[in-house]
């Protein structure tokens, strides 16, 4: 048997040094199929109604009330102008410009181009409540510049703290998220659009998100030991968190070296036979 404590401390010096090298930078363009459709300064629609309290509180019906899956379906077709899916925004003809009205005024006919980075290193923390916890915050930069330019028009920061529950159930890890922080910042104060504004849009995009990666994980994740191509089998692996660490225990079968040394396809070499 082998027993193997990672402790959280260890995780957040992986998450430090990739965050020192960029890796978690992106940009998101116009380019983008769909998502690019979103990042138009002037929409194709006229007068959209983009109300974020309106939407905001579209989406808290919708969470306390799973019947509406199946009424919304006729609903939506007598709506108009308040929809949340990113289907619904480009039907609409809502695009960015629509939550910053001052840069679209200022870039009337243009596009933009999103770079995501983090501002510091995202960290975790392992909890023993509730048989198995983890904690993840990050905060994360969205600088806005005009496509095919170098100039920036806005910079939005995005604070979230995430707590997941989870277990490690017959091989596969159950867990349950829940979204507990996010702010979403207007830095330079280029948008337009008041701080209560920010606030709704952070509940509704809260509520969106923590719906959606927990019907990613409803069904639970397959947890397989990787081959790592030595002559050790691991296998009956096991999995809990404990405060600040990750607990693995695992069967170890090592098999008969002679099976994997240089010489084994000599059967004539004396010292192949001794040591059979």
């Amino acid at each position: 048997m082998l027993d193997l404590l990672i402790s959280d401390y260890t995780f957040n010096t992986l998450l430090y040094h990739l965050h020192r090298k960029n890796i978690f930078a992106f940009r998101i363009g116009p380019e983008i199929p769909v998502i690019g459709d979103l990042l138009n300064l002037t929409c194709t629609a006229e007068d959209i109604d983009f109300d974020l309290s309106l939407e905001l509180q579209d989406n808290q019906e919708f969470t306390n009330d799973t019947i509406l899956n199946q009424t919304n379906t006729r609903k939506y077709n007598n709506r108009t102008k308040r929809h949340t899916t990113m289907d619904t925004l480009l039907n609409f003809g809502i695009c960015l410009g629509d939550i910053a009205p001052e840069i679209r005024e200022k870039n009337p006919g243009k596009r933009a181009y999103i770079i995501i980075r983090t501002n510091r290193a995202p960290s975790i923390q392992f909890k023993a409540a509730n048989n198995g916890t983890i904690i993840i915050e990050f905060i994360i930069d969205g600088l806005i510049y005009l496509d095919g330019t170098t100039t920036k028009v806005g910079h939005i920061q995005i604070t979230t703290v995430s707590v997941i529950t989870v277990q490690f159930i017959n091989k596969r890890m159950i867990a349950k998220a829940q979204i507990e922080r996010m702010d979403i910042v207007d830095v330079d104060k280029t948008f337009g659009l008041p701080e209560e504004a920010f606030i709704n849009l952070s509940n509704l995009a809260r509520g969106i998100l923590t719906r959606a990666i927990n019907k990613k994980l409803a069904n639970g994740i397959p947890m397989t030991m990787p081959q790592l191509g030595i002559p050790i089998q691991f296998y009956n692996l096991h999995l809990h968190i404990i405060e600040h660490a990750l607990f693995i225990s695992t069967d170890a079968n090592i098999q008969s070296l002679a099976n994997h040394l240089p010489y084994q396809g000599f059967t004539g070499c004396p010292y192949y036979n001794r040591i059979l």
